[in-house]
């Protein structure tokens, strides 16, 4: 991804095979091998509390105009200490998508690829697990249903030091059972990010065993353009009315 910075991430406990190898000419005694491990234990734990000061939560700046509603409710919601807007200041990246004239906002987050856990993918390239999770908020409250999701899927590259490729491609889990209950409607979405573009769509499928007439919920795809921060939303009706767009602006949060 172009302009990333990807994360060397640190497992629990030392990997004792990242540390300096012995040379030949030069051989470690253990006291120096013990000094590397201390002082490699001090730098975590350092990384710990600089990581957990920079995941603080902050208010954002709220310029007069259309976002400004939302915008004052977001930031209402981090001097109430909302413990999901905190843990998303956790992760790599962070956007509060405003929308324009409403008292809703949408908080997407998710964590870059990490360095060292790429793995070769068959067939070419390299993979690795991720997820991304995008809350609506209505009033400053979260509210996990409408466009609300959580996606797990995996970052690809064609390689592992090509970042411009990276890429992100996910999908909301199933409830638990459903593959045992074919004609059960449920939601399902659907995430993609590259280096240009994040892309958010919901859609349902709808339960055809039953002769009671069921309400047809509507379509929802989000798509929001990186280097301007400005998104579109779209709501199509499954019942053929035409859609429904609106534009907003994002705030890059972290």
């Amino acid at each position: 991804m172009e302009g990333a910075k990807l994360r060397y991430c640190l497992l629990s406990g030392i990997d004792f095979d990242m540390l300096p190898l012995r040379s030949r000419a030069a051989p470690r005694s253990m006291g120096a091998f013990l000094k590397t491990v201390d002082g490699r234990i001090l730098l975590f734990v350092l990384l710990v509390q600089l990581g957990q000061a920079q995941s603080r939560t902050h208010k954002i700046v709220c310029p007069d105009g259309p976002n400004r509603g939302a915008c004052d409710l977001f930031n209402e919601a981090v001097e109430d200490d909302d413990e999901n807007i905190y843990k998303a200041s956790m992760r790599d990246h962070v956007l509060v998508c405003l929308r324009p004239n409403s008292n809703l906002f949408l908080l997407l987050s998710y964590d870059l690829p990490c360095d060292n856990l790429w793995k070769d993918k068959s067939g070419g390239g390299v993979q690795q697990s991720g997820s991304a999770d995008f809350l609506r908020f209505i009033n400053g409250n979260p509210n996990f249903g409408g466009e609300s999701l959580f996606a797990v899927g995996l970052w690809l590259s064609t390689s592992r030091d090509d970042q411009r490729a990276i890429r992100f491609q996910g999908s909301s889990l199933p409830p638990p059972g459903i593959a045992d209950r074919t004609h059960v409607d449920f939601e399902r979405g659907d995430v993609a990010i590259d280096s240009s573009h994040i892309s958010i769509s919901k859609h349902y499928f709808e339960d055809k065993s039953s002769d009671q007439p069921r309400l047809l919920k509507d379509e929802y795809e989000f798509s929001l353009t990186m280097s301007t921060n400005e998104f579109i939303e779209t709501t199509r009706s499954t019942q053929g009315a035409p859609p429904i767009s609106g534009a907003g602006r994002c705030v890059s949060y972290k």
